[in-house]
């Protein structure tokens, strides 16, 4: 393969790096999670299972920071760590781990 036949691929690589390191997206939960489950779909627009019982929600992105808004307004913010996402909750951390 020539140089000029890489071009495209390339030109994609930097698209595809900012691509993977903007968002959060999938599922998460883990021994280490108050959740059972918290699942980020595209659009802002998550579900949070909770003891059986799932609720949906919205996020939104600031930085390494994912701010989780429930319904009833109250918000969990975590940080992305590698693949993971903490938070603290009651001087403990929390971590949440893709499933």
């Amino acid at each position: 393969m020539t140089d000029r036949n890489l071009w495209p691929f390339a030109a994609l690589a930097p698209a595809l790096f900012i691509a993977g390191c903007g968002g959060v997206s999938g599922e998460y939960g883990g021994e280490e999670c108050l959740y059972d489950k918290l699942d980020f779909q595209d659009g802002g627009t998550a579900y949070i299972t909770f003891v059986g019982m799932e609720t949906p929600a919205s996020y939104r992105m600031d930085g390494d920071r994912v701010i989780l808004t429930a319904q009833n307004g109250q918000a969990v913010v975590f940080t992305r760590n590698g693949g993971n996402l903490e938070a603290s909750l009651l001087g403990e951390t929390m971590v949440c781990s893709p499933l």
